[in-house]
Formats: C-alpha cells, structure tokens, sequence
C-alpha cells in the first residue's frame, strides 16, 4: 500500500475509532434514558447537566437553585432545583421561532409522588398512555415515567400527550435525528454542562440562498462566488451551542455544513452575525466571540452573561420546576411566616415581580438602549411571554396591571418590527414591476431579456442595463432602510412609554410599602 494511502487509511480507522467510542459512551451513559424518552421528530435539543450546572460557581452566586418563586428572574432556565438531569426536545417552525410542541424529561434526586405534583401545580390526577399524570392548569402533562423520572408536554392536547407517553414507553433506543444524537455526545462525553442544538438538515434551497445573498450587507464587498456559497449555505447541517460554567459562562456555537465551508473565509462572522440580526435575534455577546473554520464547520467562541443565556432559553418555553413538589421557602423570614395575603407578603412578593420584570427589561436593553431595534424583536415576543408568566398570587393588582402592560407593549414593539417587512416588501414588489423590462441593445451581442432577479446580458455593451439594474437595486436598499428606520422609531416610542411607566409604578410600590422596589 503506499503510503499516502496507508496515511489516509490510518486517519479513517482512527477517526472510526472515535466516533465508535463516543456512541458507545452515549450508549451507556447518564442521559441514554432520558433521551430515548423524546420523541424523534424533533428539530431542537437540549441537554442539561443539572448537577454540574447547580454547583458551578455562577449558579450558586446567582442562586438559580433557590425555589423557583424566589429566583424566576435570575436562572436562565426554569429547573427542578433537585433535578440531576434534563434532557428536552422540540418541534420549531423556524420562520417565526415558535415551538409546535415541546417535551422535558428530567431525572430527580428525590421521587415525589404523582399527589404532590398535582398539589403543587394545582392540577388534575390523570393516567395517559399507560402512565400516571397530572395535567396542569395551563394545559401541559406532567408524568412519571419512573421513581425520580419524569416528563413534562406542553402545547398538546391529551390525545397528543398520551400517544407520546406510550410511544416513549415502548421505545428501547434513542428516536432522535442523527444531528442532534451527535450533539447529546457532548454533554455525554466532553462534560459540557448546557447543550443546545438545532437540526436544519434539507430546510434551505440554494435558490432561496442565493437572493439572500444578493441583499447582504455582508456580502457587499466580496467577490465570492454566490452559486458556490449559496451551495455552501444550503447544504447545513445543524448549529449547536454549548457553554461550560465556571464563575463564568463560557460559550461555543458551531455551524455544520455538508461541505468545506472554507469559501467563508473572510466574512463568516459578519454573515453570521447579520443572519442572526435578520431574525431579531442579536446576541450581543456573539460580536466579542473568536472565529475558527475547520472543514466542513464555522464556530465562534466565548464568554456570555447570565443575561444571554436567558435570551437563548426563552425561544423555548417549558417551565420543568413545577415538578419539584416542594414549599417555596423565602429568604425573607418576616414573609415567609406572615398569612398569605398580609401586608408583608404582599409587599415581598411584588417586589420579586417588579425585580423579575425589570430584569427582564435590561436584558431587552430597554434600560440602556440598543443598537438596533429590530435585532432584539425576537426576544421581545419571548419575554413578553415570560411576563404573562411570572406567578402573580400575593402581588399588587395594580402591579399585575402593570406587568400585563409592559408584555402588551413589547408585543407593540413586535408588530412595529415585524410591519417593516410587509411595508419593505410591498414597496419593493413595485420597484421590481417597474423594473423588469424587455431590450434590445445595437451593441455587439445578441439581444437579451434582463429583469431584477437573476438578469442576463450577453455580449458586449451591457453598461447601460448594469446601471439601470444596479440603479433598481439601490432603490430596494434605500427602501428596506427607510422602512427599517421607521420600524425601529415606532419600538423606541414603545419602550420609552414602558421607561415611563417603570419608573411610576417604582416610585406609587416603593412609597405605598416603604420598601425599596
């Protein structure tokens, strides 16, 4: 053999070697249990070190361990605090980032009985697919698949419940997508305490890409060739992001592609990063982070805040804490013992919702303003969510009243960002009608039929219908930037209202308990 070959060779039976012994390791290890538990047409996982989370440095000092009704605000995921293991699955419909349904499953060190959790959420004792359940007043099943093991559905009927219960019972392997199989290694095998992962495998056209393209700001000065990375583009795989815990969260997000993806070289980042802000889903911390290409992969690394990862969490929003039966216990002893209802436990328990809501606010940058309006919208709408479900038992009604204000106008916000599109589009649908014209040129070179889309000239004298074209193009960019600047005027009038009333209803709370809020 020569040994060119036998080098080649040698690389594949290690790289073989590898792959065996890391499927072996998931095969055996701590989550395989959990994740034969989900179901396999799912698009996202997450998978949760639980154990290494709650005893890193960041989550005792943030304190993400303490019942949920004290630390809904500060953990950026809503956890059992007796919960070794987590693993979730979801159904995401990508244009909006909106899950169809959701699944958690998660493994205790203590196994309450199915009472205690139907006590704790105030729901229905049921049995579904074979199982004991409880369902909850927002329309969610809780079962218990096992001592200390159970799962959690949300945005599903009982019909939908109890097949994915059965289905989940009599499963023997892991159902999951390839793609997100590999990403479940490396919470397996590597220790890394938090792994997200979106499969995107056969979601993108390369025609679709390449328009994209065309209108990239990022792609602006590069003379790549646009069928070679629209081929690229579309050819991706999945992104995964994991982060490790210290006293920090240190974070990676890879992108796989189902061919070298070396053409990115020069503009990856700031494609990505545009990509991202396109989708109103800026995480600033990302523009910080160091860029590697490897093959066929794209990944970006470094530190993200507490508050980004709550941004990357609430595009799913399951709540698994309900699960721990527990009584909440108050770090303000004067609350916790006062009867429900008195003036103490009403003046602690509104503080923690306006404490939650303002925090909610400063991670939107509502506080401190942003770069762009419409890189956040994304998180507007998830927070908005996150408001409507902050607990409101013992809070002020007026403060209720105004909790339910702010997530109405970060929705405004929302529509605001959103019209930009349907106002862009309209606009620039008649440039293109106005544009796409039929010529012929007296020049050297046959006649051509040229329009805004993916226009040929062939021949020589094309000069005159580059200038129109680029001249049609420019008018779409000038439109898209004038609609955004509106957009973004409209969201920065609503957030200064929400400004406005944050700092009113502080000043009536702070003044009516003599507390400071």
């Amino acid at each position: 053999m020569p040994r060119e070959a036998a080098m080649k060779w040698s690389v594949l039976r290690t790289a073989a070697a590898l792959l065996v012994t890391a499927w072996s390791s998931l095969a055996g290890g701590q989550f395989v249990d959990l994740l034969q538990l989900l179901p396999g047409e799912a698009n996202v996982l997450v998978v949760l070190n639980a154990e290494k989370i709650f005893a890193s440095p960041l989550a005792v000092k943030e304190g993400w361990r303490q019942r949920y009704e004290e630390s809904f605000a500060a953990a950026p995921m809503l956890l059992p605090p007796k919960a070794q293991q987590f693993v979730l699955a979801a159904k995401l419909g990508l244009e909006f980032m909106e899950p169809q349904w959701e699944v958690a499953v998660t493994k205790l060190s203590r196994d309450p009985t199915v009472a205690e959790v139907a006590k704790r959420v105030k729901g229905d004792i049921d049995r579904i697919g074979g199982a004991e359940a409880v369902e909850t007043p927002r329309g969610g099943y809780i079962v218990k698949f096992a001592p200390n093991t159970f799962g959690l559905m949300v945005r599903a009927d009982r019909q939908a419940a109890s097949r994915w219960v059965s289905a989940a019972r009599a499963s023997t392997s892991i159902q999951l997508a390839p793609y997100l199989k590999e990403a479940a290694g490396y919470a397996e095998n590597l220790g890394t305490e938090i792994i997200m992962a979106l499969d995107l495998r056969d979601v993108v056209q390369a025609e679709d890409v390449r328009q994209a393209m065309e209108q990239s700001a990022a792609m602006k000065q590069s003379q790549v060739d646009l069928d070679a990375l629209s081929a690229l583009l579309s050819s991706i795989q999945g992104v995964t992001l994991g982060v490790t815990l210290s006293d920090k969260a240190f974070g990676k997000l890879k992108v796989d592609f189902g061919r070298d993806a070396a053409i990115l070289k020069g503009f990856a980042k700031p494609l990505l990063l545009e990509i991202l802000a396109e989708a109103g889903a800026a995480v600033d911390e990302f523009a910080d982070w160091k860029e590697q290409l490897d093959g066929n992969r794209l990944s970006i690394e470094g530190y993200l805040t507490d508050s980004g990862l709550r941004r990357l969490f609430s595009i799913l929003e399951i709540d698994s804490s309900a699960v721990d039966p527990d009584e909440p216990k108050s770090g303000d002893q004067a609350a916790a013992t006062a009867p429900a209802g008195s003036e103490e436990t009403k003046a602690y328990t509104s503080r923690q919702y306006f404490q939650a809501v303002s925090k909610y606010l400063r991670d939107l940058k509502l506080e401190r303003g942003a770069k762009s309006v419409g890189q956040y919208g994304l998180w507007f709408e998830k927070y908005a969510r996150k408001i409507d479900k902050l607990p409101i038992l013992n809070v002020d009604p007026e403060l209720v009243d105004y909790g339910q204000m702010v997530s109405n106008y970060l929705r405004d916000a929302v529509t605001a960002i959103q019209g930009v599109g349907i106002r862009s589009g309209a606009r620039e649908a008649q440039v293109y009608n106005q544009g796409y014209v039929s010529a012929n040129y007296s020049g050297y070179g046959p006649a051509a039929r040229v329009g805004v889309g993916g226009w040929r000239v062939y021949g020589g004298y094309s000069g005159y219908a580059e200038a129109y074209f680029n001249d049609v193009d420019g008018q779409r960019r000038a439109i898209r930037a004038e609609e955004r600047a509106k957009g973004a005027a409209s969201a920065r009038d609503v957030m200064k209202e929400i400004t406005l009333a944050t700092n009113q209803i502080r000043r009536k709370m702070t003044e009516r308990y003599k507390v400071e809020f």
